[in-house]
């Protein structure tokens, strides 16, 4: 059971959207598009004559296949290298003892610099 997140009053902005709710009309009506032009394309796969230069390459719906496998070993992989490139989870919580870090004020590496536009 999913529940929507909640608002406390401290919060500085409130979350816009949860995205478990119902879609609203034209986000529907969108993906409903989407979805014919993408369905009309591969039918269009069966009817159509192309020349393949490789093996597969000419079976009907190789493409969108093709592409749906991509998409998804994208999403594998990044989940993976987020192991990797990710930080801890307390990776900015102050170290016991020493005062949280503060960033300087001033413009960065630009401090004191006028900028003629």
């Amino acid at each position: 059971m999913n529940t929507p997140p909640t608002h406390d009053a401290q919060d500085a902005h409130p979350p816009e959207h949860d995205f478990t709710g119902p879609l609203s009309p034209g986000v529907a009506r969108l993906l409903r598009g989407l979805f014919v032009v993408c369905g009309a394309l591969v039918a269009l796969d069966f009817v159509l004559e192309r020349t393949s230069h490789a093996p597969g390459e000419s079976l009907p719906g190789f493409y969108a296949a093709y592409g749906f496998v991509g998409c998804v070993l994208l999403v594998l992989a990044a989940k993976q290298m987020r192991r990797v490139v990710g930080k801890r989870p307390d990776h900015y919580e102050p170290v016991d003892g020493a005062a949280p870090a503060t960033r300087p004020q001033g413009g960065g590496a630009h401090a004191g610099e006028e900028h003629g536009c």
